[in-house]
């Protein structure tokens, strides 16, 4: 039985990107606010604080955990990490990793491939594991998929084929991971064609986005980089606009590229902007990235700039009805399978 938690007890930090935003310090130094350690005039922490770093969306490759927690780390904290991406390893997740867990002030969710990332935690018991520090009053923070993951369920670009393991871990390793699926039998490199490597350049390029579950820790169908175009060229926010369609029960959330929304737990929200970034639509900058809430209502779509502060409850809400899951969720899954990817075969929801 999934454990209810209050979402006016939620604290949180949701940014519309992952590597981009945890890269800037006026965002760590908001995060490590929510703690309550934090000085923030002086810049440094009152008492230790402890940061779990969970890379699971982009197969906890080193380079991803470094470039989003760099900052905390300059800022005095203990970074661990907890690592699940592994399928050769058994289901389950490291003891001492777990302890780390357990402890964390601070829980933050790496962007990536939010479909693979939130299976992966369903099948090794994580999921259980951060609804658990949700309860206790750990800062939930993340990016993109590392947004998504905490809320119902998300606008995502998890079948992009350029956010599969396989194609993630070449590109990050180079040739020799994975190499198995692109050599012949002796070993020796495939021959393609220009034609065969333009013509998978531009089925690379044609996916589509897709709805994903979450943990449901928060109400709402989130948007994150919610004014930028991906590697398919389609804008996200138009693209929302069209998923709201088909998901007309629940609540739509879009956070700009550059924007967050905070959640300090005491019934009440923020939009935080990143100083000196504009929304991705407005090529001069002049714009500042917000964060927008949609609505079918009798069929129509209603949008609505969140103003800067409010409460919860202006915010956020339960669905309207039945939540209806995305079919094609089941059939990308299985193209960047996890350990039990072979069941996926027999669902049809």
């Amino acid at each position: 039985m999934m454990t209810h938690i209050e979402p006016s007890t939620i604290k949180g930090f949701f940014a519309g990107s992952g590597l981009d935003a945890f890269g800037e310090p006026a965002v760590v130094d908001r995060v490590l606010m929510l703690t309550g350690l934090f000085d923030m005039e002086k810049k440094v922490l009152t008492a230790p604080v402890h940061v779990a770093y969970i890379g699971t969306a982009v197969y906890d490759i080193p380079t991803y955990k470094e470039r989003q927690t760099k900052w905390f780390v300059s800022r005095g904290c203990t970074v661990a990490e907890v690592r699940v991406a592994d399928l050769s390893v058994p289901n389950t997740v490291d003891k001492e990793e777990l302890e780390f867990l357990g402890k964390a002030h601070i829980v933050v969710v790496s962007g990536g491939n939010t479909l693979f990332a939130i299976r992966r935690w369903e099948e090794t018991g994580l999921d259980v594991c951060l609804r658990a520090v949700a309860v206790r009053g750990a800062v939930l923070a993340g990016g993109s998929a590392g947004a998504i993951c905490w809320f119902t369920s998300g606008h995502s670009d998890s079948a992009d084929p350029s956010t599969y393991a396989t194609a993630m871990l070449r590109a990050a390793c180079g040739d020799t991971v994975a190499k198995k699926d692109y050599d012949d039998d002796d070993g020796n490199a495939k021959k393609t064609s220009k034609t065969e490597q333009q013509q998978q350049q531009e089925e690379d390029a044609s996916w589509s986005y897709i709805r994903v579950h979450g943990l449901g820790l928060l109400p709402g169908l989130l948007c994150p980089h919610y004014d930028m175009c991906e590697t398919n060229g389609v804008l996200r926010e138009e693209d929302f606009d069209k998923m709201m369609k088909r998901h007309p029960t629940e609540r739509g959330i879009g956070i700009d590229h550059w924007a967050a929304v905070v959640l300090p737990g005491d019934g009440t929200y923020e939009v935080f902007s990143v100083p000196g970034k504009g929304r991705g639509t407005n090529k001069d900058n002049t714009m500042a990235p917000a964060v927008y809430v949609k609505d079918v209502v009798d069929g129509q779509l209603h949008s609505v700039t969140m103003p800067e502060r409010g409460r919860l409850n202006e915010f956020l809400r339960q669905p309207s009805g039945p939540v209806v899951r995305d079919p094609f969720e089941a059939y990308y899954a299985m193209a960047n399978p996890t350990a039990t990817g072979d069941k996926l075969l027999c669902q049809c929801r």
